[in-house]
């Protein structure tokens, strides 16, 4: 039974002719709802009225994050917007969203015992969020943000890398690892310093 997700993480991806690198980890935001959906291809070729070949390869993914707020830093950072002299973020034409691999965990029953799903993308760009804002009402209601974005593959293929824990610290400092933050317990939700990032790698692009 899957209860919950937490601890969004992200880290800048480098890509120094194939050798990939996560910098800057950060937190982002406290997660709400994070959903993601693989691209899979149906191709299949035919011969003597028969399936001959057949391939399933995950190509790319789809991925959604609703968390409780986008920093300013988070929102530039990730959409490749400018922040000016006054402090005003510029959102341009030409601004083009990063790579960040991206990672976070969910907790778990099985059995009646509690374990946790620590998951993480080597290789996401995040896109321009839509946005509704409206009065406020007699009863209250508390927005949420949706990022949206796109799942790749890194240079070795892959595109999720993931593993279970018995215990919520070894999720969270999974998570930490893989996108290079090294201060902090791992389980408090700061941001934490950047750093080269675990193993999984980014991507090629």
């Amino acid at each position: 039974m899957k209860i919950g997700v937490k601890y969004p993480r992200y880290a800048k991806y480098n890509n120094d002719n194939g050798n990939e690198t996560y910098t800057d980890g950060a937190a982002l935001g406290k997660a709400i709802k994070i959903d993601y959906t693989p691209n899979v291809p149906d191709n299949v070729a035919y011969a003597d009225d028969d399936v001959a070949e057949e391939e399933h390869g995950v190509q790319d993914g789809d991925l959604s994050l609703d968390t409780s707020d986008i920093s300013d830093e988070n929102y530039s950072t990730l959409l490749g917007h400018s922040t000016n002299t006054d402090g005003e973020i510029v959102a341009n034409e030409k601004d083009n969203s990063i790579y960040v691999g991206f990672a976070f965990y969910a907790r778990k029953i099985v059995n009646g015992v509690n374990h946790w799903r620590a998951i993480f993308f080597p290789k996401v760009i995040f896109t321009e969020p839509s946005e509704s804002m409206e009065t406020k009402k007699k009863d209250l209601a508390f927005g949420s943000h949706t990022l949206p974005g796109k799942i790749r593959k890194n240079l070795a293929g892959d595109w999720k890398i993931e593993k279970t824990f018995d215990e919520e610290a070894l999720a969270a400092a999974w998570v930490d690892s893989k996108v290079g933050i090294t201060s902090g317990s791992g389980s408090g939700g700061s941001s934490g310093s950047g750093g080269s990032g675990g193993t999984g790698g980014g991507g090629n692009g």
